[in-house]
């Protein structure tokens, strides 16, 4: 972690987190902002990854520090989505936000985010305690089972929240709708509202896997050539590049007087791939 990572993440856990026991940012009194100063929560095990989340973290903190959670809150997801890994505190101070702002079913699952990423958190009993809490307000909660069948691995995410990574996933819920969505690598992403009774729901989603297209551009010394791909005739030469889904493809060429011309073919993804063919004459 860089030091200007680490000024940053700092700087946000005093923000928003509480001086003493997580339970302290809501009293029976009633609700009390939460406190400059207090824990600090360090990431542990941060890489470099390909976005850099700083600069939105950075504006959040700004929105957090004038109480403007609602400016701050997505801000903060947007870190999530960009990095769901790297920052297990995000999790953490979001879900004293929510919890603050008696939003107590959202504050459960990054609670329980940040526990999946932090097992060992030296605040894992304190924030047992703020579930337990949250639980008593809540009231029965219903357990939402999901799996995916297509790719190896997925991303789930309920209510914009990465909740975890992997072929499924369980997450106890207040009951009521919440919108789903999983992403795969090479696979069109599923979004829905689903509903989560008391009794709980569990769920298998297929994913789809996305097609890919490249162009393949044929150039023949000969005009007026046959041209098939895959079997299908393309019309005759000279030919514009023409799109095919990426991947093998089995090319024909032929024109009389001439040897077929025959081959196969691989077309990447978003990629032309252009073949130079020389018609050899038949001999007579």
């Amino acid at each position: 972690m860089n030091n200007r990572t680490r000024s940053l993440l700092i700087a946000f856990a005093c923000l928003l987190l509480p001086g003493t026991l997580l339970s302290s940012v809501a009293s029976a009194q009633g609700d009390e902002e939460p406190k400059d100063g207090g824990t600090v929560v360090e990431d542990a095990g941060s890489e470099e990854g390909k976005v850099d989340p700083l600069v939105v973290l950075e504006e959040a903190n700004n929105w957090a520090r004038k109480r403007q959670y609602k400016k701050a809150i997505p801000l903060y997801k947007e870190v999530l989505r960009a990095e769901p890994e790297r920052y297990p505190s995000v999790y953490y101070n979001l879900a004293e936000i929510k919890r603050f702002q008696d939003d107590c079913g959202e504050a459960v699952i990054l609670y329980q985010r940040y526990l999946l990423l932090l097992p060992d958190s030296r605040d894992k009993g304190q924030i047992a305690k703020a579930i337990a809490g949250c639980q008593v307000k809540l009231g029965a909660l219903g357990k939402l089972a999901v799996s995916v069948t297509g790719p190896e691995a997925a991303n789930f995410h309920v209510n914009g929240i990465p909740v975890t990574t992997g072929p499924k996933f369980e997450i106890e819920l207040k009951p009521g709708k919440y919108t789903l969505l999983i992403t795969a690598i090479d696979h069109d992403p599923y979004e829905a509202t689903v509903s989560v009774p008391a009794e709980g729901a569990t769920m298998e989603i297929p994913l789809k896997l996305q097609i890919f297209h490249g162009d393949l551009a044929l150039k023949v010394d000969q005009d007026g050539a046959a041209v098939s791909v895959d079997g299908q005739a393309l019309g005759s030469t000279p030919l514009k590049p023409t799109r095919v889904v990426a991947g093998k493809h089995y090319v024909e060429v032929s024109k009389a007087g001439y040897y077929k011309w025959v081959r196969n073919v691989f077309v990447t993804r978003d990629d032309t791939l252009s073949v130079d063919i020389q018609l050899e004459k038949l001999e007579p």
